[in-house]
């Protein structure tokens, strides 16, 4: 995910306006628009600007490559099939064992060396 995607998501979160996070970052609404659409990159000193103004750690706003854990998450949560078994969790209000799954797949995503095996596309 992008820098101004990561931005976008943590705006919305925050339930602010393009307009009012541009105030307070020291840009124009229009260049906030371009960096959230990826038509602009954004430099560091915006992205720190913009995390203070978010009240979110700058690592949340970085890209997928300096956060391989958070990204090979993102993945495995996407997954239709988890996501079946999560709602199932979810629904049973079994939020001990969804808490226990969540701290498990971190586990096993921790212990992989990410970097020294990709897998291939018919494996997982």
């Amino acid at each position: 995910m992008r820098h101004g995607e990561r931005i976008r998501r943590a705006r919305l979160k925050a339930k602010m306006e393009q307009g009012e996070l541009a105030r307070r970052i020291g840009i124009s609404q229009a260049f906030l628009s371009r960096i959230e659409t990826g038509k602009r990159g954004c430099s560091s000193e915006i992205l720190e600007r913009a995390a203070r103004a978010l009240g979110v750690g700058l690592e949340e706003l970085c890209s997928p490559g300096d956060d391989p854990v958070r990204e090979s998450l993102e993945e495995i949560l996407r997954d239709p099939e988890v996501q079946v078994y999560l709602r199932r969790l979810r629904g049973n209000g079994d939020r001990g064992r969804l808490e226990e799954l969540k701290c498990r797949v971190r586990e096993a995503i921790l212990g992989l060396d990410l970097d020294a095996r990709k897998p291939s596309d018919g494996e997982i």
